[in-house]
């Protein structure tokens, strides 16, 4: 087992978000020190987190995380986000065109 910061070290994110993720029941130590409240981590849990993280790293909102943990469709989730960051494209491809016609007209 790991203690957090070793842990945190490993996955590649702060002892702080880890913190977080527990608080927010989106990520759960295998164990915590019932006298301390120290938090510890098995390798096991890595994968879990890397799968969290790069969801995050899309841009999946947290609600949306928890709701995938507690048994939602994984792809129809994806499906949802690209839409949404191809809708995000789009708009800034807009502003981008109408930026280009400010820059034009001076």
């Amino acid at each position: 087992m790991f203690q957090i910061g070793q842990f945190a070290r490993l996955a590649g994110i702060s002892a702080k978000q880890l913190r977080a993720y527990d608080n927010l029941g989106l990520f759960r130590p295998v164990w915590v020190d019932p006298s301390s409240l120290y938090r510890y981590y098995s390798p096991a849990q890595l994968p879990e987190l890397r799968r969290i993280l790069a969801l995050r790293q899309l841009g999946m909102p947290i609600e949306e995380i928890l709701r995938l943990i507690g048994g939602g469709d994984l792809r129809a989730a994806l499906e949802r986000r690209r839409g949404e960051l191809e809708q995000e494209r789009r708009r800034a491809e807009e502003r981008l065109a109408a930026l280009d016609i400010s820059v034009g007209e001076t």
